[in-house]
């Protein structure tokens, strides 16, 4: 269990990854894809029982199904961690991004319209 779950009930920790996943496909980190597809074959080669954790389905981006009886997996395999890992080693870009200006839209700026 990562120190994100133990410290914030289920449903804090699921919209806590599902905002860090957004922000890495917002910010075009493509290949955290890659990664997401390989750990998704990984967890599949590793776990009969995979489609019964909850954060498994966070990863892959599906609705986990209401009978999920697991959360998430143990150790290495945690889904949690591997987020947050992923996300943490982005951080500078998606910073560095975060800080560059939005260009201007010339049509839409005052001036053009004299």
């Amino acid at each position: 269990m990562s120190i994100i779950q133990s410290k914030f009930s289920k449903e804090q920790t699921l919209v806590f990854l599902q905002n860090l996943l957004q922000t890495l496909y917002d910010e075009n980190c493509f290949e955290i894809h890659n990664k997401i597809v390989l750990k998704h074959k990984q967890m599949i080669a590793l776990y009969h029982d995979c489609d019964n954790h909850v954060l498994f389905h966070v990863l892959t981006g599906s609705t986990p199904p209401t009978k999920c009886s697991k959360w998430d997996f143990e150790g290495k395999h945690c889904i949690c961690d591997f987020i947050i890992r992923e996300y943490n080693a982005r951080l500078p870009q998606i910073t560095a991004n975060s800080l560059k200006p939005t260009p201007v839209d010339e049509k839409q700026t005052i001036c053009s319209l004299s």
